[in-house]
């Protein structure tokens, strides 16, 4: 019996890039169960995939979290159909015992954030954090990430993010064409700022510091450390380098 499975664990992750609150996690070493609110779950259990039913087989050793169904504390378990080769006897049970870990823990919500991993696109002159791109519970993603991407303030089926000082300073032109104005002025600064360049993984600790991990093109940057205030709070730093609107100024209309 492995360490997961004798200490079962509740956590939360970060939903990155854009940011969009956090995910709830309650798991095993063989089931978990993730909310979006803390209130609904999705109940997944790690099962060996069944032989296809006419006649494929499935890979050695594929084994995957199945969704087996949704919990509440008014609704109960609501199982979804599963397939009928599967041992669902044993599953129920291994659902009920993870039920039986949420409830014992729902006061406790939210859950403390795991994802001490930190990938923060860098400022492009000293270097510094400047928005938080995506984060892990283990350093397994940071060997696969190579170079600077994007930053995103919000899904773009947005439609209340809006800035009504930019309004005022920067009336709508005919021309305009662009549906999210603010949100594509906010990302375009951030990238401006961040001269296209690097981005960097970071381990947190528990004063909320952080170690820089590796970077390709940047090695003297592998292995400083920096405190809890280089890190902005909001995920995304506040004091700017490039003025805001005299760089909205220099965007064509025609976007």
């Amino acid at each position: 019996m492995n360490d997961s499975r004798e200490h079962p664990r509740c956590y939360s992750v970060r939903r990155l890039n854009p940011f969009q609150g956090v995910i709830q996690v309650a798991r095993t070493a063989d089931t978990r169960a993730i909310s979006l609110d803390g209130s609904h779950w999705e109940i997944q259990i790690q099962a060996q995939r069944p032989d296809d039913l006419w006649g494929g087989v499935s890979p050695e050793n594929s084994t995957q979290f199945l969704r087996f169904g949704t919990w509440s504390l008014s609704d109960g378990l609501r199982q979804v159909p599963a397939h009928p080769l599967l041992d669902l006897t044993a599953m129920f049970q291994r659902a009920e015992a993870l039920i039986d870990l949420l409830e014992e823990n729902h006061q406790r919500l939210p859950f403390p954030l795991e994802d001490r991993f930190e990938l923060w696109l860098l400022d492009g002159k000293d270097r510094m954090p400047l928005a938080m791109m995506s984060s892990a519970t283990d350093d397994e993603p940071c060997h696969r990430y190579r170079s600077a991407q994007r930053w995103h303030c919000a899904d773009r089926s947005c439609d209340d993010f809006a800035s009504p000082m930019s309004d005022l300073a920067h009336p709508t032109h005919p021309k305009d064409t662009d549906p999210h104005p603010h949100m594509s002025a906010l990302e375009r600064l951030v990238w401006i700022e961040s001269g296209h360049t690097l981005a960097q993984w970071f381990e947190r600790d528990s004063g909320g510091g952080g170690k820089g991990l590796a970077i390709t093109g940047a090695e003297s940057l592998s292995g400083r450390h920096l405190s809890a205030e280089a890190f902005p709070e909001l995920l995304l730093r506040q004091a700017w380098k490039e003025d805001a609107t005299s760089m909205q100024r220099r965007q064509p209309h025609e976007r």
